[in-house]
């Protein structure tokens, strides 16, 4: 704790102090993650670039990082699936910037402005012996940076204004389908040629000839002319390539990067080889530039909106969806004791004064077990009275011999 609050108070060991965070550290930000109970908080402008936090493994891939004003956001999920959002910070995009995982929800702040929202429901933080890092190779530090638990954006800002930027929302499959090429291996051999010329003094390659200490490619091996009719072939050197799912070209040798994918113009790109699923029923793979989608037969759930309020939005969405000012409290999920609020992603259920409980199951608190000084704090019964509870409060009636003075408190009769 104090080696954070350090990195802090000295501004210049802000980055550097995060970037040397060692393992036990990081393995502590990957259990608030587990325990949905994070914060991230940043600055971020039209120049930052790179991984805030990153933990990965064979199957999941947990990521938040930002480039060119883009917030982009990778949780893993059940069955080796992921959930990538992308939210668009502006054309300017001087942010001070929080993103807050609380249980599901998953929040995102500039300033006091509340951004993104959604929910989380799938979430699965099974990392086996998973790689993780703190700020990586990022080439302009950001100014400030803090991660820690809590939700520290109610004491900073007293009131939060809901102001939605442009965002996607994905689900992406684990499964990459490869696509392989033939393994080549170094040999030794002696070729039998076909009869040279007598002047001629070398080998006979790929129906070439070739002179002694000379080279012809056959099949992407190098073939180099030792002696007269003896060949010596070894695979071609590849340059290594710093992409997850390389791809060897026809025509071509040494594998590489392939093209990523620009999807309906979308804010977050997909890598060569990706599989996503834009919306509900359509599963599209990305290939070396190229999407290529299918529809899926789906079983639509019904929306927690009135029928009134189901929009379809684009041509990949089959299922209706609530739009963004629907009236989910019109349905009534809410128990016969709570206050109901419509929000953007479904109604917030709130039990009434009196009652407590989730919001969809509501119980009458007894004021009246509550210890004598817990009473007066609230404003309960005081003197000369006893205290009767009643359906979300409660009452105060007077004792036998005593009058009226207040609704909480009597006075013992005067009598002449």
């Amino acid at each position: 704790m104090w080696q954070r609050i350090a990195c802090f108070l000295i501004f210049l060991k802000v980055f550097e102090c995060y970037q040397k965070a060692t393992p036990t550290e990081l393995q502590n930000y990957l259990n608030l993650f587990k325990l949905r109970d994070i914060f991230i908080s940043t600055s971020v402008n039209q120049k930052s670039k790179g991984i805030f936090f990153e933990a990965k493994d064979g199957q999941h891939n947990l990521q938040i990082s930002v480039d060119e004003c883009l917030l982009t956001m990778m949780f893993p999920e059940k069955n080796s699936w992921h959930k990538r959002i992308g939210v668009f910070l502006g054309e300017k995009c001087e942010t001070d910037l929080m993103i807050c995982l609380n249980e599901n929800s998953l929040l995102v702040f500039d300033g006091c402005h509340q951004i993104f929202s959604d929910q989380l429901h799938e979430l699965e933080f099974s990392f086996g012996n998973p790689e993780m890092k703190l700020l990586p190779n990022w080439k302009i530090q950001p100014k400030t940076f803090e991660i820690g638990s809590g939700f520290p954006i109610s004491q900073k800002c007293k009131i939060i204004v809901s102001n939605p930027k442009n965002y996607t929302v994905e689900s992406v499959e684990s499964l990459y389908k490869s696509r392989s090429h033939p393994v080549l291996h170094s040999t030794v051999f002696s070729e039998n040629v076909l009869e040279p010329p007598d002047d001629f003094d070398g080998c006979m390659i790929n129906n070439e000839l070739v002179k002694i200490g000379e080279n012809n490619m056959v099949n992407c091996q190098k073939c180099t002319c030792m002696a007269r009719d003896e060949v010596f072939c070894q695979v071609q050197e590849c340059p290594h390539v710093k992409c997850e799912h390389p791809v060897i070209r026809d025509g071509e040798c040494c594998a590489t990067c392939g093209k990523q994918c620009n999807f309906e113009q979308r804010l977050t790109k997909h890598a060569h080889g990706e599989i996503f699923w834009p919306e509900d029923c359509y599963r599209c793979e990305c290939w070396d530039g190229e999407v290529n989608c299918e529809k899926k037969n789906i079983t639509c759930q019904t929306p927690l909106c009135p029928a009134k309020d189901w929009v379809i939005e684009n041509d990949y969405q089959c299922c209706p969806k609530c739009k963004d000012d629907a009236n989910f409290c019109e349905t009534s999920p809410c128990h016969k004791y709570a206050d109901c609020y419509n929000e953007k992603r479904g109604a917030k259920c709130i039990c009434k004064e009196g009652f407590h409980g989730n919001g969809t199951f509501c119980l009458d608190i007894d004021e009246c077990k509550f210890s004598q000084d817990a009473r007066a704090q609230l404003g309960g019964c005081m003197d000369g009275t006893r205290c009767k509870n009643t359906l979300g409060s409660f009452e105060c009636p007077c004792l036998p011999g005593y009058q009226r003075l207040t609704e909480q408190m009597c006075m013992p009769l005067l009598r002449v």
